[in-house]
């Protein structure tokens, strides 16, 4: 029986990322992955999406040149374009690749045993491979992630009732094509196949897209989705699914709709299989931790799409390394699920770092905003990028929470989350210098709105 100090059980961001800072602390580690490193962002979520979207990007902005003052030379010959679906895979497979493989010479150089074989995690902290071998450790960090939720009637076929993993391999493009869910997942998509061409409807069954989300930057920034040609039925629920032939009859709010195919994005199922039912599950079959990731077994702990707390690849590695931290410095760190950045990748982008309006208005009783429009800003004036605001929501003394929606707004973020994560005081804020013209400079006007201080908002009344 080979012992180590640390297993970590699965080779996504949260698995590799624990591993690999764990070996850098000093721990003998060993990494098991059944599948290929990288885990589910890697390889079917995060990057291949925005490969897919950077495509789509680049496509829109080819095709607003005349906004900047571009024509063709030959007016005559004016160029039209297209998004080759064969090539656009072919690019996606190979930055997969080159990042898998990146991936396991980190793990190579950081002196990670690696080990691709499937894992039973007992509660005795020993783990079982499926050769027979079992391994020993001091410690155990469950990493195994999650898949596509598949509920009846929308039993994946890969053809005609698409997963999100589906969705990045389809050979053809749809007609029609129906979104179920407005997730994040979903939301992205729908710009996807819309530029590729599809005409996309999308289903939520709560009152929003992008359901939990503050809702006054939501209402605005579906204006923008909207205006690309894609429909969303909001508050609906599908009431019944059939296939005739190769299409697909939704029935919802008392009408039928028939699309080429269905995209069900409503959700994740975590991976549990092979961990021992004497490690505690929470409500959704996962597995149950504290905010230092810790299972009710000591020395076994889960981190990631696992322990259901936060789905996001970069909370899967803040967590890992709180648990490191905590091993070996004995520290008592635990992780803050408010302070961690989300993104989605449309185009504009909208992202957000800790309390909703109505979140701050329940927790606290009472609610102060301070906003800022892209449109009183020099710099998205000068990128024909408009679009945009940012919010920044809190009580009468302290900021709780920040949202953009427009254009690099998943960058722009985090120009707010250190002031959410270390608690800095709102007037120590604005007394930052942020360059001019930059967009970042609507972040430090919103803060500054906030306070009433705002140099380029006109004084409300």
């Amino acid at each position: 029986m080979e012992k180590f100090d640390l297993i970590v059980i699965g080779g996504g961001m949260g698995g590799y990322g624990t591993a690999i800072y764990a070996a850098k602390h000093g721990l003998r580690t060993v990494l098991i992955e059944k599948n290929k490193l990288g885990g589910t962002c890697l390889n079917r979520g995060c990057i291949p999406t925005k490969v897919f979207l950077g495509s789509v990007h680049k496509f829109n902005e080819l095709n607003d040149l005349e906004k900047f003052a571009i024509y063709p030379l030959n007016e005559k010959a004016k160029p039209s374009f297209r998004i080759d679906l064969v090539q656009l895979r072919e690019r996606k497979r190979k930055i997969v690749e080159t990042l898998v493989d990146g991936v396991g010479k980190l793990l190579q150089s950081a002196g990670v045993s690696e080990i691709t074989d499937t894992a039973e995690i007992n509660s005795d902290k020993t783990v079982k491979l499926s050769s027979g071998e079992i391994l020993k450790g001091d410690s155990i960090v469950i990493a195994t992630g999650s898949e596509p939720l598949e509920i009846p009637p929308f039993n994946f076929d890969g053809e005609n009732i698409l997963s999100s993993n589906d969705a990045l391999e389809l050979k053809r493009i749809p007609e029609k094509l129906a979104i179920i869910g407005a997730g994040a997942i979903g939301c992205e998509f729908s710009e996807i196949y819309s530029a590729l061409g599809s005409k996309v409807t999308v289903f939520e069954m709560m009152p929003q897209i992008l359901p939990g989300l503050d809702s006054g930057i939501v209402k605005r920034f579906a204006v923008l989705l909207k205006a690309k040609g894609i429909i969303f039925n909001t508050g609906v629920k599908i009431e019944n699914v059939k296939k005739a032939g190769n299409r697909i009859l939704l029935d919802y709010a008392g009408k039928t709709d028939e699309f080429d195919a269905v995209l069900v994005s409503i959700g994740r199922k975590v991976n549990s299989e092979g961990i021992s039912n004497e490690i505690e599950r929470n409500a959704k079959g996962g597995i149950k931790v504290n905010m230092k990731m810790e299972t009710n077994i000591p020395g076994i702990f889960a981190v990631g799409d696992i322990n259901g707390v936060q789905m996001l690849a970069h909370s899967a590695v803040a967590q890992g390394q709180i648990v490191i931290q905590n091993l070996v410095h004995k520290t008592d760190l635990q992780f803050k699920p408010e302070t961690v950045p989300f993104v989605v990748y449309t185009d504009p982008e909208l992202a957000g770092v800790g309390f909703t309006e109505e979140q701050v208005k329940e927790k606290f009783g009472n609610v102060k905003t301070g906003n800022f429009t892209f449109r009183a800003l020099g710099r998205a004036l000068a990128e024909e990028s408009p679009n945009g605001m940012v919010k920044v929501i809190g009580t009468d003394d302290e900021v709780k929470g920040v949202f953009i929606f427009g254009k690099n707004a998943g960058e722009l973020i985090h120009s707010a989350v250190p002031f959410i994560s270390n608690n800095i005081r709102t007037e120590d804020i604005v007394k930052t210098v942020f360059a001019h013209p930059t967009l970042s400079e609507a972040v430090k006007e919103a803060f500054e709105d906030f306070l009433g201080l705002a140099i380029h908002t006109i004084k409300k009344k």
